[in-house]
C-alpha cells in the first residue's frame, strides 16, 4: 500500500470536503432534532380582547380547551362569531409559531408567508401581535 504522502495533493481537499459534509450533517440532525422538540413542545394559548373568551390549543394544534366567561354568555347579541374569531386567532398564532421554528430548518423558503397566505389577515395580524408580545 502506498504511503499516505504518495497521493495525490486532491486527497487531502477530497478528505477536508468530506469532513465538512460529515460536520454539516451532524449540525443539520442537531438542528432538526431541536426543531422536533420545540414543535412539539409548544401549547397556544389566546385570549379575547375583553378577557372573556380563551382558547388553548396542544402541541399539536388541536382544541384543548375553550373557556368562555359567565359575563358573556349573559350578554345579549350573537357570541358565535366572537368565539370563531379567537379560535381563528388561536390556530393563525400556533401555524405562524410553528413555521418559525421549522423555518431554521429550511433558510431558502419563507414558511411564515406561506402559512399566512391560507389564514384570515386579521387572525395574522393578531397572531403576530401575540407572537411579538411572548
Amino acid at each position: 500500500m502506498p504511503e499516505r504522502s504518495s497521493f495525490p495533493a486532491d486527497f487531502d481537499s477530497a478528505m477536508q470536503h468530506m469532513e465538512e459534509i460529515r460536520q454539516n450533517a451532524e449540525q443539520t440532525l442537531t438542528t432538526y432534532l431541536e426543531v422536533q422538540e420545540e414543535l412539539g413542545a409548544e401549547v397556544t394559548e389566546v385570549q379575547s380582547d375583553d378577557g372573556t373568551i380563551t382558547v388553548t390549543l396542544d402541541a399539536n394544534g388541536d382544541l384543548a380547551t375553550l373557556s368562555i366567561a359567565d359575563e358573556i354568555m349573559r350578554l345579549k347579541g350573537n357570541l358565535t362569531p366572537k368565539i370563531i374569531a379567537v379560535v381563528e386567532e388561536a390556530f393563525a398564532t400556533h401555524a405562524l409559531r410553528q413555521a418559525d421554528i421549522a423555518q431554521r430548518m429550511f433558510d431558502n423558503l419563507d414558511l411564515s408567508t406561506a402559512t399566512a397566505s391560507g389564514l384570515s389577515s386579521e387572525a395574522v395580524t393578531r397572531a403576530r401581535d401575540n407572537l411579538n408580545s411572548q
